[in-house]
């Protein structure tokens, strides 16, 4: 029984190094493949239908008409609402908030109806490798604490029992952690987070036209389109 368990540690431990090689060897393969792109959804990319997984965020500076600030964020968190988002925060005159990912960029759209665009910016990050390299290290892990357990549950000694109930102890902090770095990536790709930051327009006075005509005219009589 002993040696059983001995054997049982050192096979886990050859499983930790040759598990790089495999991961390697399928990052590569998921690199080979082009990306589809859609807003936090994962995506099949080729005829294997491995997919990749894309998540997307966004944020946008815009003006709006004087004095409709109020009523703007108003608006504005009711199509949140009406799109099942959540506001994560608010300020009197921005909205920091998530959607579902495969409505993100159908509110980004709504949300520029709202105002004039000043600023936008929508980035993307490819997760696709840190995923599939915590969900094989789960797995893998999640085997490895069947065949503890059932080792434990056949120890003669006590010697036998702490040993295995060390490499138990460590197996199942390792997939508490995975576990938590799944759900992590899966809420990633479930909502997408959006931040507007909003302005009001600036209402020229009579000198204020003055000064805009005679910048217009100035130009005119250096710079001719």
């Amino acid at each position: 029984m002993k040696h059983l368990i001995y054997f049982l540690i050192l096979l886990f431990q050859i499983y930790c190094s040759s598990y790089e090689k495999k991961t390697m060897a399928a990052r590569e393969t998921t690199n080979s493949t082009n990306t589809k792109q859609s807003g936090g959804e994962f995506r099949t990319q080729d005829n294997k239908n491995q997919p990749r997984i894309v998540t997307y965020s966004a944020s946008l500076n815009m003006e709006i008409e004087k004095h409709k600030m109020a009523e703007t964020i108003e608006n504005l968190t009711k199509l949140i609402q009406m799109k099942e988002g959540v506001i994560i925060s608010k300020t009197l005159n921005s909205v920091y908030f998530k959607v579902p990912g495969d409505s993100f960029f159908d509110m980004i759209s709504q949300v520029k109806s709202i105002g004039s665009v000043v600023y936008e910016q929508v980035t993307s990050e490819d997760i696709t490798e840190a995923y599939y390299d915590a969900k094989i290290r789960l797995e893998n892990a999640e085997k490895f604490q069947k065949r503890y357990l059932d080792l434990l549950a056949k120890a003669k000694t006590v010697e036998e029992s702490v040993k295995v109930e060390q490499e138990l102890h460590r197996i199942t902090n390792e997939i508490d952690t995975l576990k938590g770095k799944m759900n992590l990536y899966q809420n990633m790709v479930q909502y997408s987070k959006i931040n507007v930051y909003l302005v009001e327009k600036e209402r020229k006075g009579p000198l204020g036209w003055i000064f805009y005509a005679a910048y217009v005219s100035i130009r005119w009589l250096f710079i001719w389109d």
